[in-house]
């Protein structure tokens, strides 16, 4: 009798064990995506470079407690039929347009056309993404932008899938995209690429002010392939790749993504509030943590001495190529561009004195 008890206590306390491990797996549906007329409070911290992103696994406690919001940010998503006009001839007509229909639409960041070291002769403005949430997969169909008064609306000519539904601990992500935007006797901008991906873990996730997330992990590589061409000039190509780590669960946006570029994290973003003496102000949707490094000149010939606005002089950076190979270190605001040759490079910033990071900066070279 007793060992049979024992054994149906051991059986019990198995299938206990088992119940709570697979509960812990939560899987990801369209309820858990963005919401029309949702508000979403996001906070921007600095890269720690001594924190290991990338650590994930089954059952994983990621303890993010200690991050520092340098930022804030009020992110707000719309349903389709308060779209702007034209857009919603493109995004919100199932007869004419039935594979771009998107449910939601909200803010994304503007192209900055100073980085292919050209100046746009308008200002763009009201930068939408548009998604779906649906169906079976959550995609961005396309996007919106501001100009001359018109929101130009430019749909995905491969639409970008960013992830599966519904979404578990294991599944893999495996898409393309591409679009063209064309604003008349202004300029083009085409784009293509790819995403691969992996949910590679799952388990608690610790935030500022005790906040606790049950979460999975999508690590994600994205390549691109780009050409920005003015009016009038030559084609501006490059090529890149990034790879985004991102905590999804019940919070709508991810409740953590961190953003790295050659395996160097340029981008912390955390959802959540924050006591008001640990925020540095609020901001729009394109505000960044810090100013953007400017180089002058860019294109910048063989041999000339290139000025990096922004970067004092006990900041560090190098200079990669598309394929990431390092090509030049150095410290402070000139680079010297005699042992560079013809291309498109990118100058990433590795430290600062107030210890804040830019984003990878494109850098031409003719």
């Amino acid at each position: 009798m007793t060992s049979s008890v024992s054994k149906l206590g051991a059986l019990a306390t198995t299938l206990l064990f088992l119940s709570f491990a697979t509960s812990a797996q939560i899987t990801i549906n369209t309820i858990h995506l963005p919401q029309a007329g949702s508000t979403y409070t996001i906070q921007e911290s600095t890269p720690e470079p001594l924190v290991d992103y990338s650590n994930t696994g089954a059952g994983v406690t990621w303890d993010f407690s200690g991050i520092e919001s340098m930022n804030e940010l009020e992110i707000d998503f719309g349903d389709i039929e308060s779209a702007p006009t034209l857009a919603q001839l493109v995004f919100n007509q199932p007869w004419m347009q039935p594979d771009h229909v998107c449910d939601i639409y909200g803010p994304g960041e503007l192209p900055d056309m100073s980085e292919f070291g050209s100046e746009l002769p308008i200002e763009l403005s009201s930068f939408y993404n548009y998604y779906q949430t649906s169906g079976d997969s959550y995609n961005i169909a396309g996007f919106s932008m501001g100009a001359q008064g018109i929101d130009f609306p430019i749909p995905y000519t491969d639409i970008d899938e960013i992830h599966p539904l519904p979404l578990s601990y294991g599944d893999n992500v495996n898409s393309t995209h591409a679009f063209l935007a064309e604003i008349p006797t202004m300029f083009s901008y085409a784009s293509e690429g790819s995403r691969v991906g992996v949910v590679d873990g799952w388990g608690t996730l610790l935030l500022p002010n005790g906040e606790e997330h049950e979460v999975l992990r999508l690590a994600t590589t994205i390549n691109k392939s780009d050409e920005f061409t003015l009016e009038g000039m030559d084609p501006i190509p490059f090529e890149y790749e990034t790879t985004v780590y991102q905590w999804l669960g019940d919070g709508g946006l991810p409740y953590l993504e961190v953003q790295t570029a050659f395996d160097v994290p340029f981008r912390v973003r955390y959802q959540g509030e924050v006591e008001e003496d640990n925020t540095s102000g609020t901001e729009g949707i394109t505000g960044v943590i810090q100013e953007d490094i400017k180089m002058f000149p860019n294109p910048a010939n063989v041999g000339e001495t290139i000025t990096l606005q922004g970067v004092d002089a006990n900041s560090t950076w190098e200079v990669r190529n598309g394929s990431g190979v390092l090509c030049k270190k150095g410290q402070g605001s000139l680079l010297d561009t005699e042992n560079l040759s013809i291309g498109a490079y990118f100058l990433i910033q590795n430290t600062s004195k107030n210890g804040l990071l830019s984003r990878p900066k494109v850098l031409i070279i003719q």
